[in-house]
């Protein structure tokens, strides 16, 4: 079980380094070094996926983070696990009027409500 955890952990915090880079390099217009970001988390959350309901949990719990480009990447990618709390994070975040983040919330809204939420 502890193998589990620190498993667990290490995705988290790959997770996390991931979305803050993703959110780095978009302010600063690099698509590639943001694109290449995008493609670790898709890797990490595969990983994260296949750990079940404690890696899905884990990853859930990100949405409280402190620094919203995590809460948000946290949200995208934990929406289909627990809508509620991930759109009442996404409605938070709209409201906060962050570059990226607040306009990337307001969407995310509109695509679940719209039934158009590709992630997994």
């Amino acid at each position: 079980m502890e193998f589990l955890k620190n498993k667990i952990n290490n995705y988290i915090i790959e997770f996390e380094k991931s979305a803050i880079n993703h959110f780095k390099y978009t302010q600063e217009g690099d698509w590639e070094k943001a694109n290449f970001e995008i493609k670790k988390i898709n890797s990490v959350y595969k990983e994260i996926k296949q750990l079940g309901h404690f890696g899905r949990s884990k990853l859930l719990s990100l949405i409280f983070s402190d620094k919203a480009e995590v809460s948000s990447m946290a949200a995208t990618y934990s929406m289909r696990f627990d809508p509620q709390k991930c759109l009442d994070v996404f409605k938070l975040l709209s409201e906060k009027n962050i570059p990226h983040i607040s306009s990337a919330a307001t969407q995310a809204i509109e695509n679940w409500n719209s039934n158009e939420w590709y992630i997994n």
